[in-house]
């Protein structure tokens, strides 16, 4: 007993000291000891110290859960406690390459595409399959590739690509969620415009119109998800914009997000009420308010594109006219080649261009449509492009790199998230998805393993371990610490945090 009050008439500062070299979990144990003990564990600057060391995080930035408040300890145990770390569950009906995985904006269900031309439908709660649709059977598809829930939830957007050696044809098909009942098909060319959600009832895709040379004009449609109608004067397609490209390149990866103003951005940013909002947007069902009818936001069409070669280089951006996305009796026709080098009247222009000087991987917007993150494996610096058909070598290492959508800003130019890699030449390159929550990014990598990153502190904070390569990564929107990743050795990962899960035991 003499001992231990030794121990508790140490200088608070030489408790300091020596608290400093244990594992924060240590620290956190070692408070029941005294009171003395209990008190010198709480400072503020110590797990300061031990959020650093543990997390190897960037800290130069305040906790942004703590406005008035700076507190170490609460941010420790955020990381620690909610973030996906823990294996769940190994979901094996796939029987080839799984490319991508999307989560419902309800968080109810979770859809996967793989190689092996189905897509199948799961429920997030049990991880039990719900449906799944062979599209090879059906449509002659050779895979399906990517996949997105509508608004409201009760539609499936899934694309893929036809059977060819040197084919870039491919199609989308729309699918109820309740009964898993097709809804309309769309002829989609490149397959890797991939296709996405205009509105709740409406589908954007891709033709490619060939040109003289080395350009061509990428046309994005309008289509009626539900293309059933007893009227067959009344159009289910529009041309909205036809965009030329050059250098052999096409629009790839169209993405459609509603683009918040600068006063309610700031607005909730300030309040720190990005999830609360969400809640408030949550019907009784789990189904989410659409933002199709909400005049404070913007449609904002995203692609990438290129011009000095046919590797995707460039992201461009386009405020949508939504004066021009009502589908009316049709009038467009197919693009006429012409050999003016200069950009027809006829065509239309990007407002904004961001050349990111690599090959691009894959796409992701933040959950309150404010930010962008890219995948992006860089070409070395000063590279000159003499032949478009001959890409230069590119970066092993892949950057994360996140942009401001309301100034097209690059927010991590010093330092931008990074640590997962590829290995496949430039020619070679396929899609590696990230995705965003509101605290965390994650991405699939070539290395075999997922990674999730902090995206304040631009710390790891789990790794997702398969066998092959992981092509994408989703965060469950209605509980973060859910996340799937999908993988080449065929299968399907659920990791959940340890909140979660001790959520689960307890139910």
């Amino acid at each position: 007993m003499s001992h231990m009050r030794n121990w508790n008439f140490l200088p608070h500062s030489l408790l300091l000291k020596i608290f400093s070299y244990l594992p924060p979990l240590e620290v956190a144990r070692i408070r029941r000891v005294s009171i003395t003990w209990d008190e010198v564990s709480r400072d503020n600057l110590l797990w300061r110290f031990l959020f650093k060391g543990f997390w190897k995080a960037n800290i130069n930035v305040p906790p942004h859960r703590h406005t008035y408040q700076t507190n170490w300890e609460e941010e420790f145990k955020t990381l620690y406690l909610d973030s996906p770390t823990q294996l769940s569950e190994t979901l094996t009906s796939h029987t080839d390459e799984v490319l991508h995985v999307s989560f419902s904006n309800n968080g109810l269900y979770f859809a996967t595409c793989s190689k092996d031309a189905t897509v199948r439908l799961w429920d997030s709660t049990n991880c039990e399959q719900r449906h799944c649709a062979n599209l090879n059977s059906l449509f002659y598809w050779q895979y399906t590739q990517f996949s997105q829930f509508n608004t409201s939830d009760s539609l499936l957007l899934v694309s893929g690509a036809h059977f060819g050696p040197h084919s870039i044809s491919g199609e989308i098909a729309v699918f109820d969620v309740e009964a898993f009942v097709l809804q309309s098909r769309v002829l989609n060319k490149p397959y890797d415009v991939f296709g996405c959600w205009l509105y709740d009832d409406t589908v954007l895709s891709g033709i490619l119109y060939p040109r003289s040379g080395l350009t061509s004009c990428s046309g994005l449609w309008l289509n009626k998800a539900y293309q059933y109608t007893d009227n067959e004067s009344q159009p289910v397609v529009k041309l909205l914009y036809r965009f030329l490209n050059y250098g052999a390149s096409t629009v790839r990866m169209i993405k459609i997000c509603d683009l918040p103003s600068r006063n309610e951005s700031e607005r909730e940013i300030q309040t720190n009420d990005n999830i609360e909002n969400i809640a408030k947007r949550t019907k009784l069902d789990g189904s989410t308010q659409s933002n199709d009818n909400n005049p404070n936001r913007t449609k904002l069409l995203i692609f990438t594109a290129g011009n000095r070669t046919y590797i995707p280089h460039l992201i461009a951006f386009k405020r949508v006219d939504e004066s021009r996305t009502a589908i009316d009796p049709i009038t467009d026709t197919a693009v006429e080649p012409s050999d003016d080098d200069s950009v027809p009247p006829e065509f239309d222009e990007a407002d904004r261009l961001i050349d990111l000087e690599g090959h691009i991987l894959g796409l992701a917007v933040s959950p309150d449509c404010r930010f962008l993150y890219c995948n992006v494996r860089s070409w070395p610096r000063g590279t000159q492009i003499s032949d478009p058909l001959v890409p230069p070598p590119i970066a092993r290492e892949i950057e994360l790199r996140c942009f401001d959508l309301l100034d097209f800003s690059q927010l991590d130019s010093e330092l931008p998230i990074h640590g997962h890699v590829g290995h496949r030449a430039n020619d070679e390159c396929f899609f590696i998805h990230p995705d965003v929550s509101h605290d965390l990014v994650a991405s699939g990598s070539e290395d075999r393993v997922g990674y999730v990153w902090h995206r304040r502190y631009k710390c790891v904070v789990s790794q997702l371990s398969h066998r092959s390569v992981v092509n994408c990564v989703a965060f469950n929107p209605r509980e973060p610490g859910m996340l799937v990743s999908v993988s080449d050795d065929n299968t399907i990962k659920v990791w959940r945090s340890r909140s979660s899960l001790e959520t689960c035991a307890s139910n």
